[in-house]
């Protein structure tokens, strides 16, 4: 029966209709609790009357709540009301893509924004192992600023039921309503088969939208549902270019493998679709009808190196070729397309290490070795270098706990930053030599010049010192209030200009042209990520896409269009980073957009697991929640790269997301009777604390900010309640833990440090600094202060207290989780460490989150460790990327 406004579904109030269909019926409604309008959809009625389907949707719904994507309809809840069963998503306000469809075919520009848009919301999906099965442009929404969303994933199949088996009462009600004729003309030949839909499903059903918004009309339109899965079977759709002859030919390409009969001969994911995709919208505007192959490359220049011949002939590298999307039947890369490889890394040991710097892969100036951050001894990350003549990399000795890494101008060194402190080591091999003091919290990369000056940044500002070692000099600091800090630096060939990347407050990043003479900055572009400059072009990435653009090298003025040469480029845009490198020859390397992927366990004190509490994904960090049935953790976006922290149920249980794009969420920590999560976020311009409810409604609350906090992350709540422990770096760059109070008021400094946790009586805080020069756990009286024992002998991070307070844990520098009993009655007493068991966590270093948490009893950990077989193995590689600009 339909409601009426007024009418209430669990806590939410009917506000008005907003349509109905064979999906159910949807309502404009209010949560109060929140003072926000929702959209709530109501399920068909025959549904509640197959519990196994429903109960197969409920958890498809619940695991599509947690995909966190700009183009995918959010999902707040999954709930009933009696008998009725509703979903509530975010409200939206715009028009259907078949509104819009039925005013005529889209301008080709818009046509491609939407498509990459639902390539981008797909990918997501597919790479979580989510099929939507009804995409169509009923399912696509159009806000008035042009954002798409996709709409009802997993709908299908609980419509649909299980193949080759009698439809469901569902499907039968459905059928009569319409809706399995609405779907059939972007049905795939599988489905109409009645066999299972995978992620190349939807991309038949992409091909079908695509067409659709190009042409004006469907690509199997026929009078009846029948006649027209009839034609999915068998015909081919008239040839866009007789409907649109200026959509460009590799677009067109594009569409082709989409509408692949077969779906071994379709693009493979979402993924792939994107890829694809991206490059082909910034491809030369042929028309479709008479695509002419670009000239055949002449002259040296398509001649490869010896060196890289060599490698790609008998070493461990894939080579295929880039950019090129050829029609079924043509073999072989496109004339005048560079070569492209993949160079595979060992599993585990040698293994790529990600990094939030621009480091993590370094190509040397002549092209014919890779510095690369690696897995070393106990999931310590270290430099390796990769000969690319060669198989197999080998790590440089002293190079643990490595972050960023960069060449000397002659190829002869590299410098990396470890431990607070600027290195430099010999490739050849040979003891690591300290240049300099530095701070890893504030540390943004790093460019070795021509003229033997190493310019780095730290404290939001761009320092240089001595390639021979020395005192750091201040070279460039912020000039405007809105700049809050100077990273990326790179030198152009004189050894005196450098380009920087600029994080401004509100996401306006820049990059701009400095000079180690101290002359005034220029700017040369906004930019979402740091850039290079190589043979007359500005290299840098744009929604994960690498571009070259020509310029000219005094004024840095465009000289020619954007010119894409790679995609899925590792990079974040909110803080500039992205990993990518060139040499001298015109070879480049890139690291694609995948992380090392991490899984939430429990293990007993012994160290084995007795459960998995979550498939693999990009978590980080362990919180648990006072009961211990909770956990807070943060979330990376796999295509972003944004952080969010969410509270999810170790039972299997709901997630709550406590942080929303665009800003990212940090380093969760529960409050003692489990209501509240305080945490970092970006939404003020830089990291401050924040406490929101656990279960994500309500607003969240600042702790406090002030012009002396440059960032600050908390660690933990006090046992009363009252304050939030936190780690804050101060503007003169000192890290110290502060305490910030819940209710209002004035913070108070505590003691250096950049981790700390309070016992449970609230006598004691165990704290993780650098004095003796090397991160160590130590325990002072709270909140005197007045003395400090050393706890952890050889280095310490992450210390935890059992819930009796008679036991600390801590991770040693060696991943081991270590064990120390502890007495208090008179003073403080405690044992010698001992180790349980290793953490295998992904990275060691003190300023991340903590990756365990010990449940109160002691006797089981909640740790974060990295999953089998997750760690990446390639690094990409394109030789001669100048080929593919076609500027000749």
């Amino acid at each position: 029966m339909p409601l009426k406004p007024g009418d209430r579904l669990g806590p939410y109030e009917v506000v008005a209709p907003l349509g109905a269909g064979g999906m159910g019926e949807v309502y404009r409604a209010l949560d109060p609790r929140l003072g926000r309008e929702v959209a709530v959809k109501v399920l068909p009625e025959a549904l509640a009357r197959e519990p196994e389907r429903l109960q197969r949707f409920e958890r498809e719904a619940r695991a599509v709540s947690a995909l966190n994507h700009t183009n995918i309809l959010t999902v707040y809840e999954f709930g009933h009301h009696g008998e009725t069963r509703y979903l509530v998503t975010e409200l939206l306000e715009g028009d259907s893509l078949r509104e819009l469809l039925e005013r005529g075919p889209l301008p080709r520009a818009r046509a491609f924004s939407y498509a990459v848009q639902i390539a981008r919301g797909l990918s997501l999906a597919h790479d979580k192992g989510i099929v939507h099965r009804d995409l169509k442009p009923e399912n696509l929404f159009v806000t008035g600023g042009g954002l798409v969303k996709i709409l009802d994933f997993g709908l299908a199949l609980l419509i649909e039921g299980e193949p080759g088996g009698p439809p469901s009462e569902a499907a039968t009600a459905l059928t009569v309503a319409g809706a399995v004729i609405g779907t059939a003309s972007y049905m795939a030949p599988e489905q109409v088969r009645g066999e299972p839909a995978d992620p190349r499903s939807d991309i038949f059903a992409f091909g079908c939208i695509l067409y659709e918004m190009l042409g004006g009309r469907r690509a199997f339109a026929r009078p009846t549902a029948v006649e027209t899965m009839a034609a999915v079977l068998t015909d081919d759709p008239p040839p866009l270019s007789e409907l649109r002859p200026e959509v460009p030919a590799a677009l067109a390409q594009v569409l082709e493998r989409c509408l692949a009969k077969r779906p071994a001969e379709r693009l493979g994911s979402g993924r792939e679709l994107l890829f694809a995709l991206e490059i082909a919208g910034v491809a030369p505007t042929a028309p479709t009808a008479a695509a002419v192959p670009p000239p055949p490359a002449t002259g040296p220049r398509r001649r490869l190196p010896g060196w890289l011949a060599g490698a790609l002939a008998g070493a461990a590298i894939t080579a295929v070729a880039l950019l090129a999307l050829p029609p079924r039947g043509r073999q072989g890369p496109a004339p005048g397309a560079p070569i492209a490889a993949s160079i595979v890394l060992p599993e585990g040991e040698g293994s790529l290490v990600f990094t939030n710097d621009a480091g993590a892969v370094s190509l040397s100036p002549d092209g014919s070795r890779i510095a690369y951050l690696g897995l070393g001894g106990a999931h310590r990350s270290s430099v390796w270098i990769r000969e690319l003549g060669s198989a197999i990399p080998r790590e440089l000795p002293g190079t643990d706990n490595a972050v960023g890494v960069i060449w000397s101008p002659d190829g002869q060194f590299v410098a990396f930053m470890a431990d607070d402190k600027l290195r430099k080591v010999s490739v050849s091999g040979g003891p690591a030599q300290v240049l300099c003091d530095v701070a890893y919290t504030s540390w943004w990369g790093a460019a070795w010049g021509p003229t033997g000056v190493i310019l780095f940044s730290q404290q939001g500002s761009l320092w240089g010192v001595a390639a021979a070692g020395g005192s750091p000099r201040l070279v460039l600091e912020r000039s405007a209030p809105e700049e809050l800090d100077l990273r990326f630096p790179s030198f152009l060939p004189d050894g005196e200009r450098f380009l920087y990347f600029v994080r401004r407050a509100e996401g306006a990043n820049r990059i701009y042209l400095g000079s180690l003479d101290g002359g005034p900055p220029q700017l040369v572009h906004e930019g979402q990520s740091r850039a290079l400059f190589a043979s007359g072009h500005l290299l840098f990435v744009r929604d994960g896409v690498l571009f070259a653009e020509r310029v000219d090298e005094r004024t840095f003025r465009p000289l020619g269009e954007l010119r894409p040469l790679a995609s899925r480029v590792f990079h974040h845009a909110g803080s500039g980073w992205a990993n990518f490198s060139v040499s001298d020859r015109g070879t480049l390397v890139y690291a694609e957009g995948a992380n090392v992927l991490t899984e939430l366990v429990w293990r007993d004190r012994q160290g084995i697991v007795t459960a998995r509490v979550t498939e693999p994904d990009l978590y980080i960090g362990a919180s648990l929640g006072p009961d211990g049935r909770r956990a807070a953790v943060e979330i990376e976006d796999h295509d972003t790269n944004q952080h969010t922290v969410f509270t999810i149920g170790l039972g299997g249980g709901s997630r709550s997301r406590l942080t929303r794009p665009p800003h990212d969420g940090h380093h969760p920590a529960w409050s003692p009777d489990g209501r509240q999560v305080a945490f970092s976020s970006t939404r003020s311009g830089k990291w401050l604390a924040y406490r929101q409810r656990a279960d994500g409604l309500g607003e969240d609350t600042l702790l406090f900010d002030s012009p002396e906090i440059v960032e600050a992350f908390p660690r933990q709540w006090t046992p009363d309640g009252g304050g939030v422990l936190a780690a804050v770096r101060e503007a003169d760059g000192r890290n110290r833990l502060w305490l910030l109070p819940v209710a209002g008021g004035q913070p108070t400094p505590l003691t250096d440090g950049v981790q700390g946790a309070v016992s449970p009586d609230g006598r004691w805080l165990a704290t993780v600094s650098k004095e003796s020069g090397r991160y160590q756990v130590y325990v002072l009286p709270f909140p005197a202060l007045d003395t400090r024992w050393q706890v952890s002998t050889a280095g310490g991070s992450w210390p935890r207290w059992r819930a009796d307070g008679r036991e600390l844990f801590f991770a040693s520098d060696g991943q081991m989780l270590m064990s120390v009993p502890v007495r208090t009655a008179n003073g403080f007493e405690a044992a010698v460490p001992q180790p349980l068991f290793s953490l295998r966590s992904k990275t060691l270093n003190p300023v991340y989150p903590p990756e365990y948490d010990v449940d109160p009893t002691g006797e089981r950990f909640l740790v974060c460790q990295v999953a089998e077989g997750s760690t990446r193995r390639t690094i990409e590689l394109i030789a001669d990327w100048r080929s593919a600009l076609d500027e000749r």
